[in-house]
């Protein structure tokens, strides 16, 4: 990312750091453990951001704008589409969704995807062998 950073939270366990800068309409999201970008877009706006916050208790980021405006965003809001992915089979698109949102790595439905994608693996395994 080439922008200057005008704010940026960590998250409850600082392993996360969002980040945004008033050339662009985004948070981005960085992995303090592996000092990498995990994505550039994790949220586009409507408006330039001028501060963002993080609420523990809620796992909600709070953006506010130079327009005056603010936006919770709730970072666990993928799940349903997670799970969506997991009923139809869309392993992929559960996966890469994943990528995108690693908070989703924290939730129950993660652990179905992984128990049904191990369980699918080992029936392969075995009837191959």
């Amino acid at each position: 990312m080439n922008y200057m950073i005008l704010d940026a939270v960590l998250d409850n366990d600082e392993n996360y750091l969002f980040a945004i800068s008033k050339s662009n309409k985004k948070v981005s999201l960085y992995s303090m453990e592996s000092y990498e970008i995990i994505s550039d877009e994790f949220i586009k706006i409507l408006e330039s951001p001028s501060v963002i916050e993080y609420i523990p208790e809620l796992d909600f980021l709070v953006l506010g704008t130079f327009d005056g405006s603010i936006y919770f965003y709730d970072l666990f809001e993928d799940e349903k589409k997670l799970a969506a992915f997991i009923k139809k089979n869309e392993y992929e698109s559960a996966y890469e969704l994943v990528n995108k949102n690693p908070f989703l790595k924290n939730t129950k439905t993660f652990e179905s995807l992984e128990d049904k994608w191990n369980k699918l693996l080992k029936d392969k395994y075995y009837l191959r062998y």
